[in-house]
């Protein structure tokens, strides 16, 4: 019976390891997990902060487009505005050589 009990016993222990090697991969899973769910809403976060800028940024962009096309269509409007200035000093200046010569 002495036996039996020693065996009971040491079945016993072998079964208290066995549930604390248990209950100690079960609470190292556990943390696993919450740091995977930690590192996941990490995650997100960038994610959604990164498309947050992409958006703001595009916007940015297109802002910038259409400046540069107000700014070339300026352009364009003032190039055309010189040319007729300079048509009509062209022609200015030539009815003053015009008229200086005719009164030599």
């Amino acid at each position: 019976q002495e036996e039996r009990a020693s065996n009971a016993r040491e079945e016993a222990d072998n079964a208290t390891a066995l549930a604390d090697r248990y209950s100690e991969n079960a609470e190292e899973e556990r943390e696993a997990a919450e740091m995977r769910a930690t590192a996941s809403q990490k995650a997100k976060a960038t994610l959604n902060r990164l498309e947050n800028e992409m958006s703001r940024l595009e916007e940015c962009l297109e802002n910038a487009e259409k400046q540069r096309e107000e700014a070339a269509h300026e352009a364009e409007i003032s190039e055309k505005h010189l040319e007729k200035v300079k048509q009509q000093f062209d022609e200015v200046t030539a009815t003053l050589a015009a008229q200086l010569k005719s009164e030599e």
